[in-house]
């Protein structure tokens, strides 16, 4: 057979059709199916007093891989939402970064507010005095007052 040829081999019923080129095998008719992982979101959250409707700042990381400064926590008519960092083109406003799909998006906030919260609720326990009992009793790895 020339160097260049092609060689299927035959699979198992139910398994794809793999094709050898040069040593390497390659899976005919089928598109890699993408890894059905969730992304873990490391979230740093800086608290903002009451005034006004922005709550907190914070940076989330992604995977380790890719941050994202300049999340915003804001109180609106509806509740606490997340909003991605933006920048104003004519009388609008375009987001620099966000979610593609509806179920990235419920993730990217819920991990968002769930640190919000936990911020909240070390600083109301703790008196905004950040005492190592408070400390002690936070999950390691997000310092207390971590402002992107």
């Amino acid at each position: 057979m020339a160097k260049n040829e092609k060689q299927k081999a035959a699979a198992p019923a139910g398994e794809p059709e793999v094709e050898k080129k040069e040593g390497k095998e390659e899976a005919v008719g089928q598109a890699q199916e993408p890894r059905a992982q969730a992304p873990k979101y490391d979230v740093r959250v800086g608290l903002f007093p009451s005034e006004g409707p922005v709550r907190g700042v914070c940076t989330v990381t992604i995977n380790g891989e890719f941050a994202v400064k300049n999340v915003k926590i804001i109180e609106g008519s509806k509740g606490l939402f997340v909003s991605m960092p933006s920048y104003k083109s004519g009388e609008e406003y375009k987001d620099l970064f966000f979610p593609v799909t509806k179920e990235a998006r419920a993730e990217l906030q819920e991990a968002v507010l769930n640190e919000y919260e936990r911020q909240v609720q070390i600083h109301r326990y703790d008196g905004h005095q950040g005492s190592q009992q408070a400390q002690a009793e936070a999950p390691q790895g997000v310092p207390m007052n971590a402002m992107a």
